[in-house]
């Protein structure tokens, strides 16, 4: 007798055409809890993407649903009755009324999401909520110091309104799906939040990207554009173009790599964007090696593989932070699945994720010394390296999925829930 599919509901209102983080891990506890035998029901005013699975049920919102000042309406909800905000955002109300059933325990996957399942808890359209955390808001108005005076103060304000906020999403929710052992011990020690709530759900590998073809004819475009040759150094950074990324150290770090090696062969490929997108170009276009990389912007998720194709080390650059040391990157898991040499930051989990450097060259993050001597460890050693990362890939493709990582997830949705 086949066993009845459990039905679990999930919601949304990001892009899920763009190739953020948030989108990779939403789709990957989707597409595993699908896997594990349950039957997915997806509210989302987003068009389809391929990185979702087909068995998938979308039902689709309104694009007014998302698209509003998100701003204002956290604001609101930190501060002010709920009343409020139904006057305001009456419009998204009635239409989220009409399309969520009263159903308990859907799962909330974006910092803005979360605050919605709360708003709709609050006005009793849903029973609960689910709450996914794979950030910590507070510390991203504290980390980056390189800010005038009139924005820190305006950084204060806004973390004040997050803290706030916060303390009422996650008080109300049943249930917090935490992206790390770190992220968990760090907010609720912050909230003082009962820990019978918690389920770790750590960032993992989306299977899209293992089974994702290389595009043969986009790789000869890029090996053009790259006056490719089989002799070349190839380094790859994709990620977001932010200080905490470390894509500036990274810069630098290549320039002077270049400088004493004195090697045309090595060359870098920054693809992404992000606020220190021109810095970057600005930067490069000052150096002499200007003409060793190369800026190829925003691509789509679907072209990730074929970029890791065309290199021999990808870089994972991010700074010594506090959130960096709690909680590994999704890049960082993009990386080591690829069969590529992959060069990452040691921090307070490398230990247990990358034991005596596995899956990954260790460097001091934030050192640009550290990070230089690195990617000349990595040339240097390069055919033995590649080798041990094929069978290092193989590896963390078994290790680090999605399909482990919701297990406890999975037996709580279907044996404890109401």
């Amino acid at each position: 007798m086949s066993q009845k599919r459990n039905n679990i509901y999930c919601f949304s209102v990001m892009d899920l055409t763009a190739s953020g983080g948030g989108v990779i891990r939403a789709t990957g506890i989707m597409n595993a809890l699908n896997n594990a035998g349950n039957s997915i029901v997806f509210f989302t005013p987003s068009q389809s993407t391929p990185i979702l699975s087909k068995n998938i049920k979308r039902v689709e919102l309104p694009k007014s649903t998302s698209q509003f000042n998100k701003r204002l309406f956290q604001f609101l909800i930190a501060f002010l009755p709920i009343p409020v905000l139904n006057l305001l955002f009456h419009k998204q109300l009635t239409q989220l009324r009409k399309r969520i059933p009263y159903k308990s325990n859907i799962i909330f996957f974006d910092y803005l999401d979360i605050s919605i399942g709360y708003w709709l808890f609050k006005n009793n359209i849903i029973k609960s909520y689910i709450a996914d955390i794979h950030g910590i808001a507070p510390l991203e108005f504290d980390l980056n110091v390189k800010k005038s005076f009139k924005t820190k103060f305006l950084n204060k304000l806004k973390k004040q309104v997050v803290i706030q906020l916060d303390k009422k999403v996650l008080k109300h929710a049943k249930y917090l799906l935490y992206s790390s052992k770190g992220v968990k011990s760090y907010l609720e020690n912050l909230y003082n939040l009962p820990s019978e709530k918690a389920i770790v759900v750590p960032e993992a590998i989306n299977q899209f990207l293992v089974e994702q073809k290389v595009n043969d004819e986009a790789v000869k475009q890029i090996q053009e554009q790259i006056n490719y040759s089989v002799d070349d150094e190839v380094f790859l950074f994709a990620g977001k173009f932010k200080q905490l990324g470390g894509v500036v150290d990274l810069v630098h770090a290549f320039i002077r790599l270049k400088e004493e090696k004195q090697d045309e062969k090595i060359k870098l490929l920054l693809v992404g964007y992000g606020p220190l997108l021109d810095y970057c170009k600005k930067l490069v276009a000052k150096s002499k090696y200007n003409n060793s990389i190369y800026f190829f912007g925003h691509q789509p998720y679907q072209l990730l593989k074929t970029f890791q194709s065309v290199a021999d080390y990808l870089v994972c650059p991010d700074q010594d932070t506090v959130f960096s040391q709690l909680l590994p990157h999704i890049k960082y898991f993009d990386a080591i699945s690829s069969g590529k040499i992959v060069i990452s930051g040691k921090f307070a989990y490398s230990d247990e994720l990358n034991p005596n450097e596995k899956f990954s060259i260790n460097f001091e993050p934030s050192d640009i010394d550290s990070l230089v001597n690195s990617m000349d460890f990595a040339i240097n050693n390069k055919i033995n390296l590649t080798e041990k990362a094929k069978l290092s890939a193989t590896k963390a493709q078994e290790k680090f999925t999605y399909n482990n990582s919701i297990q406890k997830l999975n037996n709580v949705l279907n044996n404890k829930c109401s």
